[in-house]
C-alpha cells in the first residue's frame, strides 16, 4: 500500500532487561502495530541489580516506517 508511518511506544523495563506493559503513544496507521510491538517484544536490556533501586524503570521507543526508492 506504499504506507509511511510513525510509531511511538512507551513501557517499563524489569531488572532482568525484559519488556513490560508496552503503550501506543502513537500510531499513525494500524497496519504498523504489530510490526512495532514484535520488534518491542523481542528487544532486551542491560539488566541491574543495584539494591533499592525501582524495579521497573519507564522507557520509550519509536520506529519510523519509510520507503525507499532505487532509481
Amino acid at each position: 500500500e506504499a504506507i509511511e508511518g510513525r510509531v511511538v511506544i512507551c513501557f517499563e523495563v524489569d531488572p532482568s532487561g525484559a519488556v513490560r506493559n508496552p503503550e501506543f503513544i502513537e500510531l499513525s496507521d494500524d497496519i504498523f502495530r504489530a510490526a512495532s510491538l514484535d520488534s518491542l517484544m523481542s528487544s532486551s536490556y542491560q539488566p541491574w541489580t543495584d539494591r533499592g533501586a525501582a524495579a521497573l524503570r519507564p522507557a520509550c521507543r519509536s520506529f519510523v516506517f519509510s520507503l525507499e526508492y532505487a532509481f
